[in-house]
């Protein structure tokens, strides 16, 4: 391992202002509608980017609009079953039962939750895992596992296609660049795991500003990407 120092505001911070701002400081001016100062902290091209999805009504994608969806999973969700979500430890599952017993908005659930043991980033990712039913059992098992169950291709540059090919080839566990193609090279864990990464996919449309935008499936529709 490599260390690199870091430089600028310190992890956390909330000022844009400076050589370089945190990651919490440009999405919280992204969120609250600051983008000027935000942008002025990442690449020219993060910007088109983050530009052209914004206009499109993808992003930003928030937390705050996944509440009612942790509300319906929370309410038909017992404690039992919520203390096997993983880290859930300590008997925080009565503390998430009673937020939402009192609160609805999702920043308003985290802060009844959170404590001094529980912070608020860990507290989100609870709420994640809830919502995407991740259980503390299921990943020990995935993590025992001396094999990935696959490779999953997100994009690859032209000038290297070679590669792809080669990996695909040699691989010891299948090479995923078609998922329609999953149910045919895959076995019963790789499926579990890739209905896994649909469901976080789709959960991620939720949250999408455009109700145009919010439909399942993309990990189906969208391509992968080729520069």
């Amino acid at each position: 391992p490599c260390t690199i120092r870091r430089k600028g505001s310190q992890y956390d911070d909330p000022s844009l202002t400076g050589e370089f701002a945190s990651a919490a400081a440009i999405r919280k001016g992204i969120l609250e509608e600051n983008a000027t100062e935000a942008f002025l902290q990442v690449p020219e091209n993060i910007v088109d980017l983050l530009t052209k999805e914004i206009s499109l009504g993808t992003a930003p994608a928030s937390m705050d609009e996944l509440a009612g969806a942790l509300h319906y999973k929370l309410r038909t969700t017992s404690a039992e079953e919520i203390h096997d979500i993983l880290e859930v430890t300590e008997g925080l599952e009565n503390r998430i039962l009673r937020a939402i017993d009192n609160e609805f908005f999702m920043n308003d659930i985290i802060e009844y939750i959170k404590t001094k043991r529980y912070t608020r980033t860990k507290i989100q990712r609870i709420l994640v895992h809830i919502l995407l039913d991740i259980r503390a059992k299921e990943v020990d098992y995935f993590l025992s596992q001396n094999h990935l169950p696959y490779i999953r291709v997100l994009g690859f540059q032209k000038d290297n296609a070679d590669i792809l090919g080669e990996l695909t080839e040699r691989a010891k566990c299948p090479v995923l660049t078609n998922l329609k193609k999953a149910p045919e090279i895959l076995d019963e864990d790789g499926l579990h795991l890739l209905a896994l990464e649909k469901l976080a996919t789709d959960l991620q449309a939720l949250a999408a500003p455009n109700p145009l935008y919010r439909a399942p499936n993309r990990d189906f529709t969208t391509p992968m990407a080729i520069v």
